[in-house]
């Protein structure tokens, strides 16, 4: 779809305006008083039922009933006395709107994966805050740009009229009401393993409407623990799948720990990738830049500036159409994510206020914040209980940071790349937040999953990102420091110093050896010295060769030794970088003996 020869690949319109004479090379589908217009490139799926409509835009699979067909999704809807909890059973990537005869409703998936912003005055939805604003000034409508930055803050768009779609709410599109639907139903902490029990024929369902497809299926794999959940999950169907990391420069990169980070995630999947043999293949983005005259347009249509690299690589290089890219962004709301100074969470707006995040600095220094703050969530229906149960910090993060910042970046690569995530209803995103707090801080239900369906995939270190670390730093763990030299341990380690001596002991802190748990830590040269760290083993029965390994990762290389290999020490270099350490056993063990051998000595020479 073109207006003023700009092109909108995978773009639509909902509205009562007449846009004919201001768009070439559209579709057109009518309802009532609202005209859909639509690109070439977007699937539109309409259900009639007496008087009654229901179109959906992209598509939608039942998570209760995988291979259930579009029609009979779009029949059951229309015929349901409880659409909102039909609608909670619905993965996939679409907007909805309902006509009963009367009026028009409008929906969007859990995390609105298909993106739509809305213009209140003219009583217009859209796909690209651009598009709207670039067909309504055609009817002298007036747009005010926020500023010359993309603006994904809050509900926010790049033009102060127009504003993103709350994947929570609805729209009474006659009126022009939004109303809140989710979350309806009060949530409280549940058994872990009854937990993943009521969440298992979710995925298994998911997995089945998955392996049906035809298109062509990549999963974007990191060293994190979201996309391992993913990866886990496609091992059935693995030989059918590319698994894809991409990398950048160091010198692209802003800070130190962002180096760090980024350099021990692509040491892991490089390391998956020589152990599991799977399809794989990590990419340099520096090598499919666009050219200068590709990214200006880019930055015309597009609230975003994610990676127009990667869409280059999915058009030019892997010639891309509909490849469906399994991703693991909804997968954050499991985890816990919040400071430990929010554990305690309140309802009301004083609290609901610290847990906005992702905001720019610029704006909270704004003079009119609070107020901006409270258009906010007088425009989203936020009032003091509205989490039930859930805390507000990862509400906020469905509907601002994934309902707007993740939603405006779907469009840099359509239609190139369809998302799915597994995760993607709100019945599934209810069962991820169940776990306690401090389950989810361990990934105890996703290391879980893995281990059901993938558990190899447990062997591998897992990277946490800047933030899972800095919140980390903030929860009380083992530490022990030893000549400026500082031992972070996980609650998966203790950690015992000896200071006559001046040496760490550390071993698993547990009462049983799991196969699947990481027992890991980490150094750090908190001094501007480079020193040397001598780690040692106290293990040295031979019949104990190859139960227990040891990674040692630098930041530049990881290295698997044997417990027994670090009987007479091993000598590291600890400069200005950070070393991770992880334990791991062959199989689960229940003697105490086993949690002795895998004790380790660390000293400073």
């Amino acid at each position: 779809m073109k207006i003023k020869d700009l092109t909108f690949e995978s773009s639509y319109l909902i509205t009562e305006l007449n846009l004919d004479n201001s768009l070439i090379e559209y579709e057109k589908i009518n309802s009532n008083n609202i005209k859909i217009y639509y690109d070439k490139n977007v699937n539109i799926t309409q259900y009639n039922l007496d008087n009654k409509s229901i179109f959906l835009i992209g598509y939608c699979f039942d998570i209760r009933d995988s291979l259930k067909s579009t029609e009979h999704i779009l029949r059951d809807l229309l015929i349901s006395t409880d659409i909102y909890n039909e609608l909670d059973y619905l993965n996939g990537r679409y907007n909805l709107i309902v006509f009963d005869g009367e009026y028009h409703s409008i929906y969007s998936d859990a995390s609105q994966l298909r993106p739509l912003v809305y213009h209140p005055d003219s009583k217009t939805l859209g796909s690209h805050d651009s598009l709207v604003q670039l067909v309504l000034e055609n009817h002298n409508f007036i747009f005010n740009k926020r500023s010359n930055r993309k603006h994904t803050e809050l509900d926010y768009t790049r033009f102060k009229e127009i504003y993103k779609f709350n994947p929570s709410l609805y729209l009474k599109y006659e009126t022009f009401d939004f109303v809140r639907f989710y979350p309806r139903k009060s949530l409280s902490n549940a058994d872990l393993k009854e937990t993943f029990e009521e969440l298992k024929p979710y995925l298994d369902q998911s997995i089945k409407y998955l392996e049906s497809l035809d298109n062509n299926l990549f999963l974007t794999i990191t060293g994190g623990i979201d996309s391992r959940v993913s990866a886990a999950l496609t091992r059935d169907f693995s030989n059918k799948v590319e698994y894809l990391t991409y990398t950048k420069p160091m010198d692209k990169l802003a800070t130190k720990m962002a180096k760090i980070i980024y350099k021990t995630d692509e040491n892991i999947t490089k390391n998956m990738k020589e152990y599991l043999g799977w399809n794989h293949n990590i990419i340099n983005l520096e090598d499919y830049l666009p050219t200068k005259y590709k990214n200006n347009i880019n930055h015309i249509l597009f609230n975003s500036t994610h990676s127009y690299s990667l869409a280059n690589y999915y058009r030019s290089k892997q010639k891309y159409f509909k490849a469906v890219h399994i991703k693991s962004t909804v997968f954050g709301m499991g985890k816990a994510d919040f400071p430990k100074s929010l554990d305690k969470s309140s309802d009301s707006f004083d609290f609901y206020k610290l847990c906005l995040h992702g905001l720019p600095k610029d704006f909270e220094k704004q003079p009119d914040f609070d107020e901006e703050i409270e258009s906010y969530f007088k425009r989203n229906k936020i009032f003091e209980g509205v989490t039930k149960g859930r805390h507000f910090y990862d509400l906020f993060h469905l509907e601002s940071r994934m309902g707007n910042w993740h939603s405006a970046l779907t469009l840099e690569t359509d239609p190139e790349t369809e998302e799915f995530i597994f995760t993607n209803t709100r019945k599934t995103i209810d069962l991820i937040q169940q776990p306690t707090i401090s389950e989810r801080r361990n990934f105890s239900l996703y290391k879980m999953i893995i281990e059901k369906y993938w558990p190899v995939l447990l062997k591998f270190e897992i990277n946490k990102s800047m933030k899972e670390k800095e919140h980390q730093s903030q929860i009380d763990e083992p530490y022990a420091e030893l000549n400026n030299v500082g031992i972070y341990g996980s609650h998966k380690v203790s950690i015992h110093k000896n200071k006559i001596k001046n040496f760490v002991n550390l071993k698993p802190n547990t009462d049983s050896i799991k196969e699947y748990e990481q027992y890991n830590f980490s150094v750090k040269n908190n001094s501007d010295v480079s020193q040397i760290l001598k780690i040692s083993s106290n293990y040295s029965n031979k019949s104990g060769q190859n139960k227990i390994k040891v990674l040692i990762n630098n930041g530049y290389e990881a290295k698997i030794y044997d417990m027994l290999d670090l009987y007479n020490g091993l000598e590291l270099q600890v400069k200005d970088n950070v070393i991770h350490f992880v334990i791991n056993y062959n199989k689960d063990y229940s003697k105490k003996s086993w949690i002795d051998a895998g004790r380790l000595k660390l000293e400073i020479l």
